[in-house]
């Protein structure tokens, strides 16, 4: 029995001119090289479906984050230190709010548990409660029991009783441990309640 050597559907072409199994479509106008020497139909081309690993590398779990899936991991901190410090830009210029740096520790809980080391700026008024402010965290711990430091920085603004034009992300390339190549956002609220939350939405490389 003679088998045909029609064409395989995954040959390589344009959309401008067709597919090898499309009406109209002979073997001359398909390289020899492409043509499916063992198969007597055309099939639609398929996608290998991603190899999983575990974090040890055997088959196993996909690892957060892999092929452009983000992985949410929610938490709860508290303020351990606030301390304002004597530093002050240079030169000096007068502006209609007061500018201020301070250092600060904090305490996380939940699936983001460790502690950061915080440089905190901002331009803010005590008494009306409106500023910006722009932080640099250095956070060591796990996420999601993996362990290991990375840098965040987030910043927001308040009228007093709100919070505006809020940003947050991971820095790249400051992941260490099981964190190396962690990237992403993320986000800060506080309840009702006084409760403090974080999230982060992350990838590992």
């Amino acid at each position: 029995m003679r088998l045909s050597r029609r064409p395989n559907c995954t040959a390589r072409t344009t959309p401008s001119t067709g597919g090898p199994c499309s009406p109209g479509a002979s073997r001359s106008s398909v390289p020899r090289s492409s043509w499916n020497w063992t198969s007597r139909r055309c099939t639609a081309p398929t996608t290998r479906r991603p190899r999983r690993s575990r974090r040890d590398g055997q088959p196993g779990i996909v690892r957060p984050g892999r092929y452009g899936r983000p992985m949410r991991a929610d938490g709860t901190f508290s303020v351990k230190a606030f301390v304002p410090t004597e530093l002050t830009p240079e030169p000096a210029v007068a502006t209609g709010l007061p500018v201020g740096v301070a250092t600060m520790e904090k305490h996380f809980e939940g699936e983001v548990a460790g502690r950061s080391a915080t440089l905190f700026t901002a331009a803010y008024d005590q008494e009306s409660g409106v500023g910006t402010y722009v932080a640099m965290e250095s956070f060591e711990g796990s996420v999601h029991d993996r362990s290991g430091a990375f840098n965040f920085a987030h910043s927001a603004t308040t009228s007093g009783s709100d919070r505006t034009a809020e940003f947050f992300t991971i820095v790249p390339s400051s992941g260490t441990g099981d964190l190396a190549g962690i990237s992403g956002t993320g986000g800060l609220t506080v309840d009702a309640d006084g409760t403090h939350r974080i999230w982060l939405d992350y990838e590992l490389d």
